[in-house]
């Protein structure tokens, strides 16, 4: 059994998110994404990560 592991640091998701960070997630499709340096806020999480939420 594979299991693909990522643990990213995005050093500011909103930075990442413009630089195409959503579309290598949904492309690549890993089973467990670790996200550090976010520098977020619950409230301010993009609502683009919605579609990370499966």
């Amino acid at each position: 059994m594979e299991i693909n592991l990522w643990s990213w640091n995005v050093n500011g998701l909103r930075a990442a998110i413009n630089k195409g960070f959503i579309e290598t997630i949904l492309r690549e499709q890993p089973d467990w994404l670790g996200l550090q340096e976010t520098k977020l806020q619950e409230h301010q999480i993009p609502s683009e990560l919605g579609v990370l939420s499966n």
